[in-house]
């Protein structure tokens, strides 16, 4: 089940002010996943690349995972993975994914700006 929302976050590519659309997807085929996701937050980091990424239109994902070897999280950003690799199946090569994070910019108006 996704949960779609928006966030309260406003960042400024220095001429305008850019609102992100948030959607959260958790890998809920997983028992592994779900019992994590159960006990735990989710570990997320949003970084000034990432911020500048989502101002000027482009879509990124962020897939958080279980590492198989050590049990600690990662993450792989669409950004970071090879052309043509999705990020998902990147992260599943390297252990249980937990979920998907997709974020881009909300369109506004200009009535929406003013206020």
């Amino acid at each position: 089940m996704a949960v779609d929302e928006f966030m309260d976050i406003l960042i400024t590519d220095g001429e305008r002010l850019v609102p992100f659309r948030l959607s959260f997807e958790p890998n809920s085929r997983s028992e592994l996943s779900q019992s994590w996701l159960d006990h735990n937050a989710l570990p997320v980091e949003f970084s000034v690349e990432d911020q500048q990424r989502i101002a000027v239109g482009e879509l990124v994902v962020k897939v958080i995972y279980l590492e198989s070897e050590s049990g600690h999280t990662g993450t792989i950003t669409s950004y970071q993975t090879e052309r043509g690799v999705h990020p998902v199946a990147a992260a599943k090569q390297k252990g249980t994914v937990l979920g998907a994070i997709r974020l881009t910019c909300k369109p506004i108006s200009e009535d929406t700006v003013a206020k």
